[in-house]
């Protein structure tokens, strides 16, 4: 495979994608992922640069691919109320051997 984002032995911690948003705007939201069978990642919302707990997060669906990656899949429409969204990418290892990488992340804006 390509370049990755790696997490090695982490106990709790995630990497963060950032993006300006516009009310209404369409995206997909995608990552490869390998290694966490069940990584906490997830579209979350800020208004103003602080997050904004009421606007409830997106979750992934995930397909297999080959090798033992995954790609997690979201599909969104921007919210009212918020200005940036915000991909966490989280990994919570038992293990200091434990590791888990991520990669090829995309977002595409959607045409309405």
């Amino acid at each position: 495979g390509g370049p990755a984002l790696l997490a090695r032995g982490v106990r709790e911690g995630c990497f963060l994608v950032g993006e300006p948003v516009a009310v209404g705007q369409r995206y997909l939201v995608q990552f490869d992922v390998k290694g966490e069978t069940d990584p906490r990642c997830g579209l979350q919302w800020q208004n103003g640069g602080a997050y904004d707990w009421n606007v409830p997060a997106r979750y992934p669906v995930f397909e297999p691919l080959s090798g033992g990656w995954r790609r997690g899949v979201i599909v969104v429409r921007v919210p009212h109320g918020v200005d940036k969204m915000m991909l966490h990418l989280s990994t919570k290892h038992k293990a200091d051997d434990e590791e888990t990488r991520f990669s090829n992340v995309a977002l595409y804006r959607l045409d309405d």
